[in-house]
């Protein structure tokens, strides 16, 4: 969760982080793909209000373990949040 508050009329969001192998974590860290999608929220007045990480996951299929945790809770939530941002 990001410890930053929303500001007044503020949309929000969940972030969703993945490293496909360990070859990426060099140039596209989790460090990296988070910060980038802070700036990009901060920028556009979104508020991240929860992050999923998967790591050392394929992007060529749907069997990820947060990615099926981020569908399940985008679910639940419908009309309390209005994005998915994903690096």
């Amino acid at each position: 969760m990001s410890a930053e508050v929303a500001k007044p009329n503020a949309k929000t969001a969940m972030g969703y982080l993945r490293i496909s192998d360990k070859q990426q974590i060099k140039g596209e860290s989790k460090a990296n793909q988070r910060a980038q999608i802070d700036a990009y929220a901060k920028a556009n007045n979104i508020h991240i209000i929860r992050w999923f990480y998967d790591e050392a996951r394929s992007g060529k299929n749907a069997d990820r373990e947060e990615l099926k945790k981020l569908l399940e809770t985008a679910l639940k939530m419908k009309g309390q949040i209005d994005y998915v941002i994903v690096y």
